[in-house]
């Protein structure tokens, strides 16, 4: 009888337990779910043109959002160990640019020693010396220009002038951002406050300039939008170009940042699709959006 009494406690209680199906399902309808029916997404903007499942929505009914696009979630699943390439030797260095400040010191030539700002044409003036190109080159190539203009000039003969040139600042660059961002046109980088220009020259020497790099360009120009091809971002230099992989900034991998020189330009082509892992704060996305808002009214008021 005991046993009897148990078994039928035992049932009460594992009846009572059961999951009961929930009598408030959404309606696919009211809340637009067409993978609940099934369906693909649509968006009534295009000519009825349907998407598939791999599709982000933004409703129609949304002020803000009138307009969907398919979604791409490779980014999402990439795994990237190192960049794409490696970067050529004349790009791994930052090129001169004019405002750039530089220490050349010359041997047995206390004449010429000092320190001397790159002109606005981008040349360097040394006294009684032709003013030497220099913009868009690295120390190194400074250094042997300087060498070849004294010796061909009658200052020093071959082989006897050497010439040393250090870093004291790096100056702002005038870039241009085209295509996938938000802000696209003509950029400077690299702005410094009077002061801290002085305290960079005041150093012994070397200048580390992070705001003069590939990604801080972009920064600038509002960051990258979410249909960014992160994987053809190229780099334009005179003749010269680059396609660059910074994918790597977005999954937190090493990224291939080169430095920039005024007058490079960048391009960001678009994937035409909506990338989700493109709309949360990095290296190359901000954090929120600017606004701009004007209290003037065309026409007249009555």
């Amino acid at each position: 009888m005991i046993s009897l009494i148990l078994l039928c406690i035992w049932f009460v209680l594992n009846a009572g337990c059961r999951l009961v199906p929930p009598s408030n399902h959404a309606d696919p309808d009211m809340y637009y779910m067409p993978e609940r029916r099934g369906e693909g997404h649509r968006n009534s903007g295009l000519s009825g043109k349907a998407f598939n499942s791999n599709t982000y929505y933004q409703g129609i009914d949304e002020p803000y959002l009138r307009y969907s696009l398919p979604l791409d979630t490779s980014l999402a699943t990439l795994t990237q160990t190192s960049p794409s390439c490696c970067l050529p030797q004349y790009m791994s260095s930052i090129p001169l640019s004019p405002g750039d400040r530089v220490r050349i010191l010359i041997l047995d030539g206390d004449l010429f020693n000092g320190d001397y700002e790159v002109n606005f044409d981008g040349s360097l003036q040394l006294p009684f010396l032709t003013p030497v190109p220099v913009v868009g080159m690295t120390i190194a190539d400074v250094e042997r220009h300087l060498e070849h203009a004294f010796v061909i000039q009658g200052f020093f003969l071959p082989g006897a002038v050497r010439v040393s040139v250090r870093h004291l600042l790096w100056g702002a660059a005038q870039v241009h951002v085209s295509g996938a961002v938000f802000q696209p046109g003509l950029h400077v980088i690299n702005r410094r406050s009077p002061d801290d220009r002085a305290q960079h020259i005041a150093q012994a020497g070397g200048d580390y300039a992070p705001d003069r790099s590939l990604t801080s360009a972009l920064q600038a120009a509002g960051g990258v939008r979410p249909d960014a091809n992160l994987r053809q971002v190229t780099l334009i230099r005179g003749n010269r170009q680059w396609a660059m992989d910074l994918t790597a900034a977005i999954t937190g991998d090493f990224v291939t940042d080169p430095p920039l020189a005024a007058g490079d330009r960048i391009v960001v082509p678009s994937t035409g699709m909506f990338q989700p892992d493109l709309v949360r704060p990095s290296m190359i996305t901000l954090a929120g959006i600017q606004v701009h808002m004007s209290n003037l009214v065309s026409g007249h008021i009555c």
